[in-house]
């Protein structure tokens, strides 16, 4: 067995780089598939590991990747009217009522 073990960034560096791989993808990819050790609070890999890592990312090549939706712009929604106080009897308009107001205040 042998004992030598990779960090993220080393194994990051062995791909080639037009792959484009970071290491937020190794720890995800990881993690997902329960690959590596975890060692002082740190994910390594074997280089076993290392290899199927390799054969994720050539799996993950072939997918087609999803593409994003921008948040267009629908339709825009008409006002809503306002509604007509005049129309509704039973709806009162609002007033100031000085009387309840001089009860809160101070007796002078």
């Amino acid at each position: 067995m042998n004992a030598l073990v990779y960090t993220a960034a080393q194994v990051v560096a062995m791909f080639p780089p037009e792959l484009e791989v970071s290491e937020y993808w190794v720890n995800r990819t990881a993690r997902r598939h329960n690959i590596g050790t975890i060692i002082r609070r740190k994910r390594v890999y074997t280089l076993p590991q290392v290899e199927q890592l390799v054969e994720l990312q050539a799996v993950d090549a072939q997918q087609p990747k999803p593409t994003r939706k921008t948040a267009g712009v629908g339709k825009p929604r008409p006002a809503k009217p306002k509604p007509d106080l005049a129309a509704n009897a039973a709806v009162t308009p609002l007033r100031a009522r000085p009387d309840r107001a001089r009860s809160y205040r101070g007796t002078a």
